[in-house]
């Protein structure tokens, strides 16, 4: 089954987060269509949902994950 990506990035949100999902996600933000720029706007709350674990979200923002 293909997800757009949209709707993995959605779904990548309500998983419990790991550096491997904050890779797929940032993957997933690369390219210049629309939905691309609608999966962009998801990493405000992707951000919100690193905020209770401050070890993964140093180590995202050194690794330019954020």
């Amino acid at each position: 089954m293909s997800l757009s990506k949209l709707a993995e990035a959605r779904h990548l949100l309500e998983q419990p987060m790991t550096l491997g999902n904050l890779k797929r996600f940032q993957v997933l933000c690369q390219g210049a269509d629309d939905e691309t720029a609608a999966v962009r706007e998801l990493r405000e709350p992707l951000k919100a949902c690193l905020a209770d674990d401050e070890d993964l979200f140093f180590t995202a923002l050194e690794q330019g994950l954020l």
